[in-house]
């Protein structure tokens, strides 16, 4: 190379650092400014008929899930003045704090009676509080009074007696640094009392532990990607070069694909957790491949410059290529209808890009201003070229053997996902023994139950109030708690049944819709009269054209309240004047996990059909499409299986690995192919084409199967279930394709390409 070309070389490589230094300090400060979030309500499908009618639903009566459930246990029974003084004064203070703007507790829940004045002929309202804390010698009467009201047991008093209710409303739209000082402050409170046990539970709380959580997790994915980075960079080129040069491309990649999420205006949420550990790991490969490259040359005798050519030449398409078939298996999450999902999916596509870029000026960049390294330079390889030389003869010569296997695998496979499961919990994410997930059956137990339960009735015709509209409301709740086991919902009916009790002496007996239409007449003005105050204002649109029946049932899985709903949606058509609609935040996250897996086979067809298309574009050939998917097929088919015998559930986080897996995995098989094809152009047969490809890319196949395994297994440390079976599950996966990427594909090769083509150029 001429002195001229040098000088130019050196002045671009010179100006890329200067470049790539100045994007990293924006970018730097950019990923500082990202934030922390989680809700719920991202995970909606926004683009379903169902999500337009929650909206309007939410507009109409409010949320269904704006409020903390704080169960308070007494072992000794609840019926105890000194634990009863303690509520009401937790009461008071939690009532105090800012953003909640009421505390419902059944201390100051009351039985109303209506008596009429003889003098006066008005009606008199009496409140008689279910708890006399000023009179301790009523306390057992008091006991036996609650016991009469059904409608108080199970709801916000437990079954067996010791535990009770407290619901803390919150404000609307609450951001995720004010609820998360909101429930530091509720815990705070509840601590000052020593009670025996206390539980929290709701949209909220979990919102706040996800977050807490995350900024934990993330600090942990970070620290253990660099250990296993620099670990495995010291065993495969035992170096400083080989470690600090690999390891500074990673990390700014990292820092680009970070700082563009915070450019484009999006928070670090449970899904974009995983990036960084995405980034380390797969920017790796990218680097693995060209140093491995860049190695060889120098020790078959090239100088510097025609090392890094050759290098950059040989292996730049197929890196290339490799890089835009991952980053096309991150974009087809684009497919489905949740932002998270969709958001991660986008900016580890961008990440991935981001890291070949990188991997291919800043690292020749460095390589090309560095003297080479001797050290390195010098090693023996002959270990792994022995060792793979070992492995292509023992496939060659047990090639049946493979093929069998491979085929009952396969059909094992197809079993084992026959058995998978798509049924989703509202808290799935979290193991049963987690804190989280036992307040949540705590409420379930001894409670209604920790799912919401929403049902809009629009009445079509007539006034709300009328005999035929209670009525088959009445015969409405029956049916949902033979259904759903729903259990005293709060809905008009609740209200018109408690006037009735109220206007005849507060006795049980009377908790029904009144016997005759003069007392219903009574009911149906007095329900009028009290439209807009109080409860009935959360039961009633503005327009009266609109009632709502709430509740909370047992969290049974996706699968059977889907099942239930289905039901409920062939029965409703008894009621032609009244539009029954299930609705509310657990049914669209039950709707978000159908369409997920829907989504997800759409997303996988088109990255098989854009890893057909790449490889027929390079060799022009059918059969080599053929023999570039089959290796990555049975992998999925074999993670499938897997997650079918170990009873892995299909839900929202679990749906993505396959797109996810597929994407990486067919990384190896196209610098297979790539290196294959690249022999065959230099004149080769297809025999010692498939040997050559199998010894000079075997290693780096290896190396960075190995490394792109344990970044994974990483994620299997976080306390988030989905993210553990992502980083498990895909781990297996490149298990698998690594497997099948050196025993299956020369086969195929063998006995699917043609045999009479020497080159495809």
């Amino acid at each position: 190379m001429d002195t001229k070309n040098t000088t130019i070389i050196k002045k671009w490589a010179k100006w890329t650092l200067v470049f790539i230094s100045l994007f990293t300090i924006a970018h730097a400060y950019n990923t500082s400014q990202l934030k922390f979030k989680y809700d719920f309500n991202d995970f909606f499908p926004k683009s379903d008929s169902a999500y337009s009618f929650f909206e309007n639903h939410v507009e109409r009566f409010g949320k269904d899930n704006n409020y903390i459930m704080l169960a308070i246990k007494n072992n000794a029974g609840i019926f105890d003045i000194d634990f009863l003084t303690k509520v009401k004064r937790l009461n008071q203070e939690l009532s105090q704090i800012d953003s909640i703007t009421n505390v419902f507790s059944p201390l100051e829940a009351k039985s109303l009676i209506i008596q009429q004045d003889p003098i006066f002929r008005t009606e008199v309202p009496f409140e008689i509080p279910f708890f006399h804390l000023d009179q301790p010698q009523r306390i057992k009467k008091d006991s036996i009074y609650i016991y009469t009201h059904p409608e108080m047991i199970g709801t916000i008093i437990s079954k067996d007696a010791k535990s009770i209710l407290l619901l803390i409303n919150i404000t609307d739209d609450v951001k995720e640094e004010v609820s998360t000082k909101l429930v530091a402050s509720i815990q705070q409170h509840i601590s000052k009392y020593k009670f025996d046990e206390t539980h929290l539970a709701g949209k909220t709380i979990a919102e706040t532990s996800y977050i807490s959580r995350m900024l934990i997790e993330l600090a942990i994915f970070v620290s253990c990607g660099l250990i296993l980075l620099i670990f495995f960079l010291y065993i495969a080129f035992r170096s400083t070069w080989g470690i600090i040069l690999p390891l500074t491309v990673v990390l700014l990649s990292v820092i680009w694909t970070m700082g563009s999420m915070s450019l484009l205006g999006n928070d670090l949420d449970i899904m974009s957790l995983m990036i960084p550990t995405i980034i380390f790991v797969v920017g790796m490969s990218d680097v693995i491949h060209l140093t491995s490259k860049y190695l060889d040359e120098l020790r078959s005798g090239l100088n510097k410059e025609e090392a890094l050519g050759k290098t950059l030449k040989e292996v730049g398409l197929a890196t290339l290529l490799t890089s835009i078939t991952t980053a096309l298996g991150f974009v087809t999450l684009l497919f489905t209808e949740i932002r998270p999902i969709q958001f991660f999916g986008i900016h580890t596509a961008i990440g991935v890009m981001l890291a070949y870029l990188l991997a291919f000026t800043f690292y020749p960049a460095i390589l090309y201003l560095l003297p080479p390294p001797v050290s390195l330079q010098k090693r023996n390889n002959s270990y792994w070229t022995k060792r793979l030389h070992q492995l292509f003869l023992w496939t060659l010569n047990h090639r049946k053997i493979i093929m069998i296997f491979y085929i009952l695998i396969t059909g094992l496979s197809i079993w084992g996902a026959s058995k998978i499961s798509n049924t989703a919990y509202l808290i799935d994410e979290v193991s049963d023994k987690d804190p989280l997930k036992k307040n949540f059956e705590y409420m379930s137990e001894n409670f209604s139950g920790g799912r919401p339960f929403e049902l809009s009735i629009k009445v079509k015709e007539g006034k709300l109030y009328t005999p035929k509209v209670l009525k088959s409301l009445a015969e409405i709740e029956k049916l949902l708690d033979s259904t759903f086991y729903l259990k005293n919902p709060r809905s008009i009916l609740s209200v018109a049944k408690s006037l009735n009790r109220a206007y005849n002496g507060g006795n049980q007996l009377y908790y029904s819709l009144p016997k005759n239409k003069r007392n219903f007449r009574k009911i149906s003005q007095k329900l009028k009269l009290l439209e807009r105050k109080g409860e009935i204002a959360m039961l009633v649109d503005k327009e009266g054209h609109y009632l709502r029946l709430m509740g909370n049932v047992p969290d049974m899985g996706s699968s059977e309240f889907q099942s239930k709903k289905l039901l409920f949606e062939n029965i409703k058509s008894q009621y032609p004047n009244l539009e029954l609609t299930i609705t509310g935040s657990a049914d669209l996250i039950d709707k978000s996990n159908i369409y997920l897996s829907q989504d997800m086979i759409k997303g996988l067809f088109v990255a098989f059909i854009a890893v057909a298309l790449i490889m027929g574009l390079l060799f022009k050939s059918i059969q080599a499409i053929i023999i570039s998917l089959i290796p990555n097929i049975i992998p999925l088919l074999m993670i499938a299986g897997v997650m079918g015998f170990l009873g892995i559930r299909l839900n929202i986080s679990t749906a993505i690995i396959f797109t996810i897996a597929f994407g990486i995995a067919v990384d190896d098989t196209i610098h297979f192919m790539s290196k294959f094809k690249l022999q065959l152009s230099k004149g080769y047969a297809v025999a010692p084409a498939i040997k050559t490809t199998f010894l000079t890319t075997g290693k780096a196949i290896i190396v960075t199967s190995i490394i792109l395994v344990a970044g994974f297994c990483t994620l299997m440390l976080s306390s988030f279930n989905g993210m553990r079976y992502t980083g498990f599950l895909i781990s297996l996966t490149l298990i698998f394709a690594v497997l099948s990427d050196l025993l299956l594909i020369p086969l195929l090769i063998i006995y699917l390409y043609p045999k009479n083509k020497k080159t495809n150029s």
